[in-house]
């Protein structure tokens, strides 16, 4: 009997994708942008209590924010934002059904200088992440730190899945001469506002100023094949905040 010595390379990221749409997609997700979507969700709660939780965190070293590592603590909160979230992006996004990888929560506060999420950067994450970024605070100038895109400017991932996974050049930041050739969009919002975007378009967050800050939720997402994947989000800030390797893990 003649045995093959045959390697089985999981699927990457936009394979899988297409194992699970359900149908037609609407659009192409891998080159999605970014756009303001159309809900206003009552915050209030969350964003106090997420607030005093962050009011006694403390800014670590080379870091640009203050977080929140236990999302789980405020399932019961945020599950009235999440659940309409989902079922928008499943319908006229995705296509598909899709899974709540990572629910991020943090504040911007001032710095004196620069520094990761604040420069010019993409995510590197897969072609079929998304995030979405609710604000849990009035971010309706400048002042307050918005999130800031180069429009149109799509940076190729490194991450795509087994056949494809390695450090981006420069740590992913894109240098402020090459950002600065493209058209920048600040997107403003108030408290329960939210943006979709594709992570690997080009962004910054914005620096506050003064005493001011700027509290945020942001949601990542990947497709699915399994409907009762939906909202198994159980990781954080996990080290360098991407996905597995593996679409299918979790």
């Amino acid at each position: 009997m003649i045995v093959l010595n045959v390697r089985i390379t999981p699927l990457n990221y936009v394979e899988y994708y297409k194992k699970c749409l359900l149908r037609d997609p609407k659009l192409d997700i891998t080159q999605f942008t970014y756009k303001k979507l159309d809900f206003k969700f009552d915050v209030s709660e969350l964003a106090s209590v997420i607030g005093a939780d962050l009011d006694n965190g403390k800014l670590e070293d080379n870091k640009w924010a203050i977080l929140q590592n236990n999302p789980i603590k405020y399932k019961s909160l945020l599950m009235p934002i999440l659940e309409p979230i989902v079922s928008y992006l499943e319908e006229e996004i995705y296509s598909s059904y899709i899974f709540i990888d990572k629910v991020h929560i943090y504040r911007s506060i001032p710095l004196q200088k620069r520094v990761a999420s604040s420069l010019y950067h993409y995510d590197n994450f897969p072609p079929t992440v998304l995030k979405t970024m609710v604000y849990l605070t009035d971010t309706l100038t400048d002042d307050f730190g918005p999130i800031e895109f180069c429009k149109g400017f799509l940076a190729k991932p490194t991450r795509s899945g087994a056949d494809c996974w390695y450090p981006p050049v420069n740590n992913s930041r894109i240098d402020d001469s090459v950002a600065n050739t493209y058209e920048r969009e600040k997107v403003y919002g108030s408290a329960g506002e939210a943006v979709l975007f594709y992570p690997n378009n080009v962004h910054r967050a914005s620096l506050p100023t003064g005493s001011n800050y700027r509290d945020v939720i942001n949601i990542s997402t990947r497709p699915t094949h399994d409907k009762n994947e939906r909202y198994k989000y159980i990781r954080g800030f996990e080290a360098y905040g991407s996905p597995l390797i593996n679409p299918e893990d979790r």
